[in-house]
C-alpha cells in the first residue's frame, strides 16, 4: 500500500509541474483569401506561431473577367499595438483566366502578430474595388 501512495504521489507532482511549464506556440499555416469583381486571389504563411519578426510568403491571383483591368494582390501585417502594415501591390497582367503567383518575404521589427490580404483590381493607377481578409 505504501508503495503504490508514493507512487501515486510522483506521478501527481509531475503532472502538475508539467502544467507549469512553458509551451512552445503551434506553427500552423494561415492562407487568408478573398474575392471581389473581377479577381479573387489568396495568400499563403507557412509555420506561423504567432509574434515573430520575419515570414515567408507565397501570393496567387486570378482574373475573371475579360475587362482590361488587372488583379492584384498585396500582404497585411498587424504588429503587437496592432497598427496594419500596407505592403507594396503585386500586379497580374495576363488577362482573363490567367494566374499570377509571386514568393518573397515580409520583415518587421516590431513584430508580425497577424497576417492578412488584400485582393484588388486596377484600371491604370486607379483602384477599382478591393476585400480584405484577415486568417
Amino acid at each position: 500500500m505504501r508503495k503504490s501512495v508514493k507512487s501515486l504521489g510522483v506521478g501527481a507532482a509531475a503532472l502538475v509541474l508539467t502544467a507549469f511549464l512553458p509551451t512552445t506556440a503551434n506553427a500552423a499555416t494561415l492562407q487568408p483569401s478573398c474575392g471581389t469583381t473581377g479577381a479573387n486571389g489568396n495568400l499563403r504563411v507557412e509555420n506561423f506561431g504567432g509574434a515573430t519578426s520575419h515570414i515567408k510568403v507565397s501570393m496567387t491571383t486570378y482574373d475573371t473577367l475579360a475587362d482590361g483591368k488587372n488583379p492584384a494582390i498585396r500582404l497585411l501585417t498587424k504588429n503587437v499595438n496592432g497598427k496594419v502594415k500596407y505592403w507594396s501591390w503585386h500586379v497580374g497582367k495576363g488577362g482573363k483566366g490567367s494566374w499570377g503567383n509571386w514568393k518573397t518575404y515580409a520583415n518587421e521589427d516590431s513584430g508580425i502578430f497577424d497576417v492578412g490580404v488584400q485582393i484588388a483590381r486596377f484600371d491604370g493607377g486607379h483602384l477599382v474595388n478591393s476585400c480584405t481578409d484577415w486568417s
